[in-house]
Order: structure tokens, then sequence, then C-alpha cells
């Protein structure tokens, strides 16, 4: 394939991403992750399907109670649940309910007034989201946790789907798709130490 074809596929890519981010937002691309995913490498973690309300009753205190262990400092115990319930409500079967807690936490260890000191588009919210560079409305992603978790579910989910592996998405969710696909290129930017930093912090939820 020529350099020409992978780069007109980036941006394909990309564009994609943008439309399903924005449609996130709006609520149109909740749910739509689930499709296709059997094609794909499978988590390295198991999702845990509730079929009985005491069993996400059960889930939801575990996930809280480990949440405040570490981050009590950051979120009070009422904020906390609601993170917890929004995680599970818009996780994926390509990246769970604890992926998505372990990326907050190594994002913003649950600080959701979070924000990057980068002058232009800075990240912002309990997953650092940068709400130009995703083609989404500041406005709808500043202060509104659920919109925050909501496209980085479905952010997670397009990556992963992408580049076929946990790893690999999480490299690219922190340093960019391009980056991931075209290591040896000039700029290139790599940080194999967020992917370690995001499994030491998931292990603590399963």
């Amino acid at each position: 394939m020529k350099l020409s074809e992978i780069l007109h596929e980036d941006q394909l890519t990309e564009l994609n991403l943008k439309h399903a981010l924005a449609g996130a937002v709006l609520g149109a691309a909740v749910g739509a992750g689930a499709v296709g995913a059997a094609h794909h490498q499978a988590p390295t973690h198991k999702v845990v399907k509730q079929s009985q309300p005491q069993q996400e009753e059960f889930r939801v205190k575990k996930l809280t109670k480990l949440v405040l262990d570490k981050y009590h400092h950051n979120i009070k115990p009422q904020e906390a649940e609601k993170v917890v319930k929004l995680v599970i409500k818009h996780e994926k079967p390509t990246f769970s309910a604890e992926g998505l807690l372990a990326l907050i936490g190594i994002e913003s260890s649950f600080d959701k007034n979070a924000k990057s000191k980068l002058k232009a588009d800075p990240a912002i919210g309990l997953t650092q989201i940068r709400p130009k560079l995703n083609g989404l409305n500041p406005t709808d992603i500043q202060g509104n946790v659920e919109n925050q978790i909501k496209v980085t579910a479905v952010k997670m989910d397009h990556l992963v789907k992408r580049l076929g592996n946990e790893q690999d998405a999480l490299h690219a969710y922190n340093v960019g798709i391009k980056n991931v696909l075209h290591p040896d290129r000039e700029g290139a930017k790599l940080n194999p130490e967020y992917f370690k930093r995001w499994k030491s912090e998931i292990n603590r939820y399963i």
C-alpha cells in the first residue's frame, strides 16, 4: 500500500471517529459499539453481565469502594457512585466499565474539573477529552460527566475495533492513532508507560 493511500485511510478513520463522537453526544451512537465486536480480539479481562438487579448493585458497590479507596480526596462518595453507574451504562463489549475507570484514574485521578495546560483546545474532565480535536463542542463536554464518559466509551470502542487490541487502542487514545499506525514517521511520539499505568489501575478493579 502506498503512503498516500495509508494517509487517506487515516483521514477517513479520524473523520469516522469524529462523526461517531459527535453522535454519542447527541445520543445517536449509544449502544452502537456492539456491532462487529465478535470479529476482533477479546479484551484481556471479562465484562461482567448483569442478569439480576442484585448482581448490578453488588458490582456498583464494589467498584465505588475501589474508586474511593484511592481517589477519595478528589471525589465524593455520591459522585463516585454516579461515575461507576455511568461507566457501566456506557461500557462496550470491546472496552469494559473497569477499563473506563482505569482510564479515568490515569487521566484525571477522578477530578471532574481537571484541565490540561494546553492553551489551544485543552483536555478537560474525567477522561481528558480534547473537544475540538475530536470534533466536539466544548460546551457539550465541559462539566458534563456523562458526555465525557459516553464519548470516551465510543472512542475506545472505535479504536479497539480499528487497531484490534486494547493496548494499541490505549496508546492511540494517549498519543493519537497516526503515531500508533506509523511509529517510525518523523515526529511520531509514543508513551510506552501509558499502558503499564492503565494495566496497574485496572488490576485493582478485576
